[in-house]
């Protein structure tokens, strides 16, 4: 008897995030514009709430940031204007939209995003928790650096290089 393809995929493709989700080690996935129509037969990955939310933060029990793939990839790009698409990867359950150029369109992405959170409730409470998500990943991994102490101005190689360019700028 052969085995639906959707238990397939959770014994063979998803074996190795299930047991690296539950050991701690993943802290952020990025989704694929992908489909995988034993999970959501209507939505590719970044889109679909029964992957991003049902599957991973659900059945798998993943916490950690979920990030789009740029979402100026053609199998997006093609089919949605850029700033419904971020809103879709919100209400599906991602945290961090990748929108890597055209700086208008960011704009007008965080505008409609922005505008559409002040009505939808359920969409203000996701991105309160991507949010929490956000800063939890960034107090772990992204802590400041020690500021250089001040006594290296003036030692000799700072003297060596004001000596150099001086004859450049008199």
């Amino acid at each position: 008897m052969l085995k639906s393809p959707g238990r397939l995929l959770w014994k063979r493709d998803l074996f190795p995030y299930r047991r690296l989700i539950k050991e701690g080690i993943i802290k952020t996935l990025m989704t694929a514009h992908v489909r995988y129509p034993a999970f959501d037969p209507e939505h590719c990955a970044t889109f679909s709430r029964a992957i991003l939310t049902e599957l991973l933060r659900g059945r798998i029990g993943y916490r950690g940031l979920i990030v789009s793939d740029d979402l100026f990839m053609k199998a997006i790009s093609d089919r949605f204007d850029i700033p419904s698409a971020v809103i879709r990867f919100f209400e599906a359950g991602g945290d961090i939209a990748l929108v890597c150029k055209e700086p208008e369109v960011q704009t007008e992405a965080i505008i409609r995003v922005t505008e559409l959170a002040g009505k939808d409730r359920f969409l203000r409470d996701h991105l309160q928790k991507s949010r929490r998500r956000i800063e939890r990943i960034r107090r772990r991994f992204c802590r400041p650096k020690a500021l250089p102490s001040l006594s290296v101005i003036g030692c000799r190689e700072h003297r060596e290089v004001v000596e150099a360019l001086t004859p450049i700028f008199v």
